[in-house]
């Protein structure tokens, strides 16, 4: 993992994040 541009790190870790608050959402629900 290349942590020199946090611009697209942070991004990245927002697009696995919110599918996967989704998919838990729905587990749950």
């Amino acid at each position: 993992m290349k942590s020199s541009m946090p611009g697209p790190s942070w991004r990245q870790a927002t697009l696995d994040s919110t599918p996967l608050f989704i998919w838990t959402k729905g587990v749950r629900s």
